[in-house]
């Protein structure tokens, strides 16, 4: 019995799934190169693998269903999911021997589970996708991939959760559970995200009360420059604006690797799709 579809996707969707896949196809016959690698791929929100496009009302193949077309094939097919339908219908991909599918919390199943086996001195080469909901991903899970020295990380920023959530224009109001949350996916070290996001305004009284940055590109570039100097990617992409029908950022696009060569394959792959869907690259 075929899995029933689980999401109705818009077409930024189904772009995000043919960049994970153009993505994948490079990385793979790159490391296929170095016959001692082991490649893995890595979903750490992998969704049901099948969606419903609204552009189209087709049926069409989310991240986990595509990337198993790659060739060369991954070694290794890790698909983490916590929602039970979603967990259901992915099960039918482990008649692969080569997937597995983790049934749990993405960021606790990464850090505990995955990420820890991933070491250069294994051959293990990664492919990590980071497609949150929202401000779900632990900066534990991103750093720790790029302290592996041996995972690219292809991460969804979500900048209109943050948006709404928390980088408010007068922070002061923002629930201290929102904050919270922004305080995990930002992580320690470095800049932290109210420095970065915000600055001080002088005030009628001489008090200086903090106010947003305008736009979201402060917030994106601060991020990627914490890809490199916390995390540990020395190669960062630029950031993709991903919108929706109305025009509205819902994300950012970002890549991040050990090797040069892999933030030119990210940057080549982004310009396409920036030309195509008249966007921006920040």
């Amino acid at each position: 019995m075929p899995p029933r579809i689980i999401d109705k996707v818009g077409p930024w969707t189904e772009v995000k799934v043919e960049i994970v896949q153009e993505y994948a196809t490079v990385f793979s016959k790159i490391t296929q190169s170095k016959e001692y690698f082991r490649r893995i791929y890595i979903d750490g929100f992998a969704g049901g693998g099948l969606l419903l496009s609204e552009t189209t009302g087709k049926i069409v193949e989310s991240t986990p269903r595509r990337v198993l077309h790659v060739e060369p094939a991954f070694h290794e097919y890790h698909f983490i999911e916590k929602e039970t339908a979603k967990v259901a219908a992915l099960r039918l991909l482990e008649s692969n021997p080569t997937v597995k599918v983790h049934d749990g919390d993405s960021n606790e199943i990464l850090l505990r589970g995955v990420l820890p086996g991933m070491t250069r001195e294994s051959y293990r080469k990664g492919l990590l996708f980071l497609d949150p909901y929202g401000l779900d991903v632990d900066w534990r899970v991103v750093e720790a991939a790029g302290q592996s020295r041996c995972v690219d990380l292809l991460l969804n920023f979500p900048i209109m959760d943050m948006n709404r959530k928390v980088l408010w224009t007068d922070p002061s109001g923002v629930e201290p559970a929102q904050a919270a949350r922004m305080d995990r996916f930002w992580g320690a070290g470095g800049e932290g995200w109210r420095e970065a996001c915000y600055e001080r305004e002088p005030g009628l009284f001489g008090d200086f009360p903090l106010r947003k940055k305008p736009g979201n590109v402060p917030a994106v570039n601060a991020y990627r420059k914490r890809l490199r100097d916390v995390a540990g990617f020395p190669h960062v992409s630029k950031a993709l604006e991903m919108r929706n029908e109305e025009g509205a950022i819902l994300y950012y696009l970002i890549g991040a690797s050990q090797v040069p060569q892999a933030v030119r394959v990210f940057n080549s792959i982004f310009e396409k799709w920036r030309r195509k869907l008249g966007v921006r690259l920040v």
